[in-house]
Parts: structure tokens; sequence; C-alpha cells
């Protein structure tokens, strides 16, 4: 992540809308339609997973650590972070970064503010950050 934007966000409540490929990052008090900064997950250009991993859901977890410790990394820089997932469940990426972050990164994981599900797909940036406001302002009445 350049370093320009890592002092943009320095300090700064942050929203990130986490999917299987991508997160999206935005401060938290601004009303930008595009994110400030995004996360890719870079996929092995091979990938050789058993049937019995693939059927029991395991398939998708194929180069998340790599994704999860570089956007740990990215939001470890803000002061507190609003996560929005999608999906529920395992599929849910979000709540398997919360999972990485209890284990991984304390520090983090002590500042989610807030975390929640919408269909970030079909929502455009200003609206991921008013249900992130709306998410963070539940959390802390």
């Amino acid at each position: 992540m350049e370093q320009n934007i890592l002092r943009q966000i320095a300090d700064r409540s942050l929203v990130a809308a986490i999917t299987h490929d991508n997160a999206r990052i935005w401060l938290l008090n601004e009303d930008k339609e595009d994110p400030v900064a995004v996360v890719r997950r870079l996929e092995p250009e091979v990938r050789h997973v058993r049937q019995g991993q693939q059927h029991h859901g395991h398939a998708s977890e194929v180069a998340e650590v790599p994704y999860f410790a570089e956007l740990a990394s990215v939001l470890s820089v803000g002061s507190n972070v609003v996560l929005v997932g999608h999906g529920t469940g395992k599929s849910n990426a979000m709540n398997r970064f919360v999972d990485y972050l209890s284990e991984h990164n304390s520090a983090l994981h002590t500042r989610i503010a807030a975390t929640g599900n919408a269909n970030i797909a079909a929502m455009s940036g200003s609206q991921i950050i008013h249900d992130a406001r709306k998410k963070w302002r539940q959390a802390h009445i």
C-alpha cells in the first residue's frame, strides 16, 4: 500500500467493506463515493484443492491469510474500524477476517467499533458509509 494513502487514513475512523476478492476502505466521516484504498486478494496461479476440501468449504481459504494480513496492516493505521460483510456463516469474508484478527492481531481486533452485514455488491460507496455510520451509532448507544 502506498505511504501517501496510509498517511491519509492514519488515526481516522475507517469503514471496510470486505468480500472474498477485495476490501474497499473509506473514511467513516466523509461522503466520498470512491474508496480511499482497495486491498485485493492475490490468488495463486494454480489452485490444487482436494475434492474433500472443496466440498467442506476450504477452497475459499486458499490465499486468504496473506490477504487478511495485508488488510490488517492497512487498517491498523486507523483509529477504529467499522467492518461490513456480505453473506452469512463461513461464506462471509468479514466474519473470517474478524476470526483472523482475534488470533493474529488482537490490537486491531479491539479497535473494531462495529460489524454488520449488508448487500454490499448492490450498494454504492456512499450507501455503504451511511450504513456503517448507522452500525457505529447502534454499537455505541
